[in-house]
């Protein structure tokens, strides 16, 4: 089955959303890595 323009197009999305979840959980995660320094730190 060749590949088409319209599953390649969704594979691009696929990734580009996976890409995009991959930012927002590393964010979220050094932001908490950060969080939970600053609080040893502090405490």
């Amino acid at each position: 089955m060749p590949p088409t323009a319209t599953t390649y197009n969704a594979g691009e999305k696929l990734s580009m959303f996976v890409l995009a979840a991959l930012v927002l959980v590393a964010a979220i995660g050094s932001a908490f890595a950060a969080g939970w320094v600053i609080g040893r730190m502090l405490l």
